[in-house]
């Protein structure tokens, strides 16, 4: 199976870690959460949403708490991607690398594969 297959199919995995794992820890520690305009993110295009990390993974688990119609798919720094069994967790999960300057200037090229792995 592809990165692409992987990315693209939905999950029973995903969804019972999304409601039975994310939602409830981001509930404990947030009450309330208000999604506002959620009508407007296209149904059948990619989107970009940058949470701004100031609260580290709590901002990535805020999208998956509360956009819970979607499959989010997530981007990791590359270099947490170096064994094959993290690739495979993380990939698993919909996490998949993103290439960043200080990973040198011709990593750079690899982000173009990555962005088409989840472009629709």
């Amino acid at each position: 199976m592809s990165k692409r297959d992987t990315i693209d199919k939905w999950s029973l995995f995903y969804w019972c870690l999304q409601f039975f794992l994310v939602k409830p820890i981001h509930d404990f520690f947030y009450r309330e959460i208000h999604v506002h305009d959620a009508q407007k993110i296209p149904k059948h295009e990619p989107v970009i949403l940058a949470p701004n990390h100031q609260n580290a993974l709590m901002d990535a688990l805020a999208f998956v708490a509360g956009l819970n119609k979607y499959q989010t798919v997530f981007l990791a720094r590359a270099d947490v991607f170096k064994q094959k069994l993290v690739i495979k967790i993380l990939t698993f999960i919909k996490i998949l690398p993103v290439y960043r300057a200080r990973d040198g200037r011709s990593s750079l090229q690899k982000n173009d594969e990555i962005f088409d792995i989840t472009r629709s």
